[in-house]
């Protein structure tokens, strides 16, 4: 299964809480079991991890 989640970005740099609709993807496929992969396309983008 892959999704997609688009982001417009009105400035150069910002910083997007995606936990959401990752959220809302996973439930959305009834896996109970499993790992998510995120990607992100482009040469200066960058995917944070915080564990809390």
């Amino acid at each position: 299964m892959q999704q997609t989640i688009l982001i417009p970005t009105p400035a150069q740099n910002g910083l997007f809480d995606i936990t959401s609709q990752v959220e809302a993807i996973v439930a959305e496929s009834g896996v109970q079991t499993g790992m998510v992969n995120v990607y992100v396309q482009g040469a200066t983008a960058g995917i944070m991890i915080l564990f809390i």
